[in-house]
């Protein structure tokens, strides 16, 4: 009798390793997925006739330039706007993902 409990037992910690192992890498995948970008505010201070649009951070004095090709066909955006930036995370010069109007 006392062999069958040791045997379910040592099954049951069996399982749940498996189960416990199996989330911690289904949230770790998680987690690396999510630190691929990284998003900045800005407020948009200038925009030229020729589509190129300035920037400053709401944060810190740092800016934004990006001409309308970053963004979607449909999409307007004016002076005074503020605007959400995702980057690549390696690459925060030339790697704007989007750029989303803040409500």
């Amino acid at each position: 009798m006392i062999k069958k409990i040791n045997i379910f037992l040592l099954l049951l910690l069996a399982v749940l390793f498996v189960y416990l192992n199996n989330n911690l890498n289904n949230e770790l995948a998680y987690s690396q997925e999510q630190s691929e970008y990284i998003t900045f505010e800005y407020v948009i201070t200038d925009i030229t006739a020729k589509g190129e649009y300035y920037g400053r951070s709401t944060k810190d004095n740092t800016g934004i330039y990006f001409t309308d090709e970053n963004l979607q066909s449909d999409q307007i955006i004016r002076k005074g706007d503020k605007i959400q930036a995702t980057f690549e995370r390696d690459s925060r010069i030339d790697g704007i993902v989007s750029i989303e109007v803040k409500k």
